[in-house]
């Protein structure tokens, strides 16, 4: 538990739970904020973009084509055992034993086939909790502590699939 935190705009020492929550939130809006997108100095750089490093029409369908069942168990198989869970606390351990059991198996594969074709993700994969870490010096300030973001392992994997497709192509 965290004692107090200086307000990072007010400088204030904050002490009760709604203070702190304040301070942290404001504290971190603006690392968790998207920067503004310049759309026309992104096609202008993709236009000039030389074709050796644009994917080719096999690598674009490849990377768009099904997930099969290996992928899934690949993807597991390449996750450390003993990283932390996200909001739902289902570990890479219990993740394993879910997809591989019998009866899993085919609601997995529509589940991460859906994310991939259709853009349907399940609502746990949108959500993040992120923890804080003391680092040296005074814990009152907000700069001596590092923000970890806990995705559930689930959505760990199908990220770690895409990765691993960008690999290949």
């Amino acid at each position: 538990m965290i004692p107090s935190l200086i307000h990072p705009v007010t400088k204030a020492l904050c002490s009760s739970r709604a203070d702190m929550l304040d301070a942290a939130s404001t504290f971190y809006a603006d690392m968790y904020s998207p920067d503004p997108v310049d759309h026309d100095a992104i096609e202008s750089l993709l236009s000039d973009l030389p074709s050796s490093l644009r994917l080719s029409s096999i690598d674009q369908n490849s990377l768009s084509s099904p997930i099969v069942f290996d992928d899934i168990l690949e993807g597991v198989a390449r996750c450390p055992s003993r990283s932390s869970p996200g909001t739902d606390g289902l570990p890479y351990e219990l993740l394993r034993l879910i997809i591989t059991h019998p009866e899993c198996r085919d609601i997995t594969l529509a589940v991460y086939n859906d994310a991939l074709s259709h853009v349907i993700f399940p609502p746990s994969w949108l959500e993040t909790s992120v923890s804080l870490i003391p680092k040296k010096g005074s814990l009152s300030d907000l700069k001596n502590w590092r923000p970890i973001s806990l995705i559930n392992t689930d959505a760990k994997v199908f990220t770690r699939i895409l990765v691993q497709g960008l690999s290949h192509a």
